[in-house]
């Protein structure tokens, strides 16, 4: 399910995440990585509180995408989503439901 729409910055990505709770402005600005596993990328609101991190060159059936986390105390757990290039260079951000085993 697509969950955002974003476009190219200099620094990042920009654009707006929508559900049917939540319709807000985000900017996901490079950043600098401490560690190997630490993320490449911070997500942040219209405000600049940070709601997020993404990691960068996932492939998921041959196609580069970010593997993205959004985390906030109204949620029940994380939210897992990958940022991926749709049509005329525009980014879709899609999520999909965890499947518990």
């Amino acid at each position: 399910m697509q969950i955002g729409k974003f476009d190219k910055t200099r620094e990042g990505f920009g654009g707006v995440i929508r559900t049917l709770g939540i319709y807000e402005l985000v900017r996901i600005a490079a950043c600098e990585k401490k560690s190997e596993h630490s993320p490449d990328f911070r997500l942040y609101l219209g405000g600049g509180e940070e709601i997020g991190v993404a990691w960068e060159k996932k492939t998921a059936e041959g196609r580069p995408y970010l593997s993205v986390v959004l985390d906030d105390p109204s949620f029940p757990e994380t939210v897992n989503a990958g940022l991926f290039e749709g049509d005329r260079g525009s980014f879709n951000l899609i999520w999909t439901r965890r499947k518990d085993a």
